[in-house]
């Protein structure tokens, strides 16, 4: 039996020769490995990089992928390499197991213009890209992907205000800010003005073709300095034209003001008469011109001091009216004061019946002739004035003032047929209606009571005959209500309990 020594000696001697194979194939698969990396192919690609100033740059950027991408390691052969500004050579040094090898890159690195100003309403372009890039010119020669996200407009459809520009440069974004301003004043053109004296005249009078970059936003034209004297002579007069952004111009222009030579003149001027007690209306029928034929009437001064209405008799009144240019112009006129009693106005109309009917007339022919000498001497006026009290005044003021509204020619009609000894009353349209209006009733010759209205009315149509039917009445009446201006359905409507019968 061996002993236990003896067998651990020979499995010794059994696992020695074991243990040296082993590790020498080991060692041999190694070296093997190690020696066909070695010889293997180093194969790699590297590429220019493009880059926005401001940012890091990782060295593996410059190797394109390809084989054994993942196995090569790429360090900067400076390892404090900073990149610069504008184009430069990298050297980079790439590893792959036991083998290195050198490479040089071209590194650009450009400059954004992140903010951009644009005059607004001026012609341009759409926006070019490479515009926001400031050293542009490296890139010569070079390609590039340089593009908008979005569309821009061209570059005079920007309002003014702020718009955001989106690009990307090798799908890198970035913002560029573009302001848009309006900067450029406005243009005019001066006008010369002459005026006469004392007119109006705006800022605007003195400027035409007027143009502004903002054109649809308004534009302020106001005086740059002293505004024009409108009573003075030859001026040169300073407009100012400002837009909506305050940009502003400023032109000159020649003012002249031409001064009156001749005084102004009064018209309308007439003797008056008024009823003690009554209100003296001084201005009716005045009117005031200067010799450029301009209204002065309300300029007129009225000196009345010596006219006493509450006491009969005669008075004069002073008109004068001074024009812009300093010349005066005066008249005077005789005011009476009178009683305008039944027996004044029975006298004065007795006057005028003498003279167009005789006591061989019909009261039929007599209607007729008192509707014609009414017709033909007093005409329609709206007079500003008061309402007579009384027929005999509404009569007084036709024969003297030959116009009147209904209420002087009703007036003057009643108190005419009354001393011409034909049957007659007033009647009225019925109370209430927007618009009064008086008219005679008539029954000459005892033919029935027929209407009677000499007056004209306002429309420029009126009834053409002496005395009227109720019938003729009211198809009057419906004719004036068909008037495409002013249309009155009540022209001759009256309570027919307050009066006689009509004749149909």
């Amino acid at each position: 039996m061996k002993s236990l020594r003896q067998k651990l000696h020979s499995i010794k001697n059994v696992l020695l020769p074991v243990i040296l194979i082993i590790g020498l194939s080991a060692i041999g698969v190694s070296g093997w490995y190690f020696w066909s990396v070695s010889q293997s192919a180093f194969e790699f690609e590297v590429q220019d990089l493009i880059v926005l100033d401001g940012r890091d740059i990782d060295p593996e950027e410059f190797l394109l992928p390809g084989r054994n991408f993942e196995r090569i390691s790429v360090v900067f052969r400076n390892p404090l390499f900073r990149p610069a500004v504008g184009h430069q050579d990298v050297h980079l040094t790439l590893t792959m197991g036991m083998r290195s090898v050198e490479a040089t890159v071209s590194l650009y690195v450009l400059t954004v213009v992140t903010e951009d100003e644009h005059e607004f309403g001026t012609v341009g372009s759409p926006p070019n890209p490479m515009g926001f890039i400031v050293n542009s010119s490296v890139l010569e020669g070079v390609p590039v992907d340089l593009r908008f996200t979005e569309e821009p407009m061209l570059l005079k459809d920007y309002p003014v205000g702020e718009h955001i520009l989106r690009l990307t440069l090798n799908g890198e974004p970035f913002e560029v800010l573009l302001t848009v301003k309006d900067t450029t004043p406005p243009a005019a053109e001066p006008v010369d003005v002459a005026i006469k004296i004392g007119e109006a005249v705006e800022p605007e009078d003195f400027v035409k073709k007027i143009t502004d970059a903002s054109s649809h936003l308004p534009i302020l034209i106001t005086y740059y300095g002293a505004e024009p004297d409108i009573f003075g002579h030859s001026q040169t007069i300073t407009i100012k034209i400002e837009d909506y952004y305050g940009n502003y111009s400023v032109v000159h222009a020649n003012f002249t003001v031409k001064h009156n030579e001749d005084p102004p003149v009064i018209t309308g001027v007439e003797e008056i008469f008024s009823n003690i007690g009554d209100t003296i209306l001084f201005m009716q029928g005045i009117t005031a011109y200067d010799d450029f034929g301009r209204d002065l009437t309300e300029l007129v001064i009225v000196d009345s001091t010596d006219v006493n209405k509450d006491e009969v008799g005669i008075y004069t009144v002073r008109y004068s009216v001074v024009d812009f240019t300093g010349h005066t112009f005066e008249v005077e006129a005789t005011v009476h004061v009178i009683n305008i009693t039944a027996d004044f106005v029975n006298e004065r109309v007795d006057g005028i019946l003498d003279g167009i009917i005789d006591d061989e007339m019909t009261q039929l022919e007599k209607v007729q002739a008192i509707f014609s000498w009414i017709r033909s001497n007093v005409s329609y006026a709206p007079l500003d004035r008061n309402r007579p009290e009384t027929s005999y005044e509404g009569a007084y003021l036709a024969i003297r003032a030959r116009r009147g509204n209904y209420l002087e020619f009703s007036s003057i009609s009643e108190i005419m047929l009354t001393r011409a000894d034909v049957p007659n009353m007033p009647i009225d349209r019925i109370p209430g209606t927007p618009v009064r209006h008086r008219w005679n009733l008539i029954n000459p010759d005892d033919l029935g009571w027929h209407h009677f209205d000499s007056f004209p009315s306002p429309f420029g149509v009126g009834i053409q005959k002496a005395f009227f039917t109720d019938t003729q009445a009211d198809e009057f009446t419906h004719h004036i209500a068909t008037l495409e201006e002013n249309p009155m359905n009540n022209y001759y409507t009256y309570d027919p309990a307050l009066y006689p019968e009509i004749v149909q």
